[in-house]
């Protein structure tokens, strides 16, 4: 049985970190989290490195597409910084976002989950 309860669109993004660039990546994740925190639609946005910490993952929850589209716009200029450090190696987002959300996130080469079933607590 499938079902149609609401879900919210869960995100995670792997970035690989260019050499000697750490310090720099870590400031503007800061400036991220600041910036997000603000955010009344973002639920979850929380920032994880590997051992080397030449790899980060970046896991966010959004009570809707909307928030995610609200979100990208207060980032952006941030963002565009960021990506002067890393690169986006994996991006997946998991929910139904809508077309304009699949829109704004293409040039990432994301790849889109819809739910399908289960619970969240």
């Amino acid at each position: 049985m499938t079902s149609t309860k609401q879900t919210y669109p869960y995100l995670s993004v792997e970035f690989t970190i260019a050499p000697g660039k750490n310090d720099a990546f870590k400031s503007l994740a800061h400036q991220l989290i600041d910036k997000t925190s603000k955010e009344s639609g973002t639920m979850g946005y929380q920032w994880y490195f590997n051992g080397d910490e030449n790899k980060c993952h970046l896991v966010e929850l959004y009570k809707d597409s909307g928030a995610i589209l609200a979100h990208l716009n207060n980032v952006g200029p941030t963002l565009q910084k960021l990506l002067e450090t890393s690169k986006v190696t994996r991006f997946e987002v998991f929910g139904n976002a809508n077309a304009e959300v699949e829109k704004a996130l293409a040039s990432f080469g994301t790849k889109f989950f819809k739910y399908w079933d289960g619970f969240l607590r």
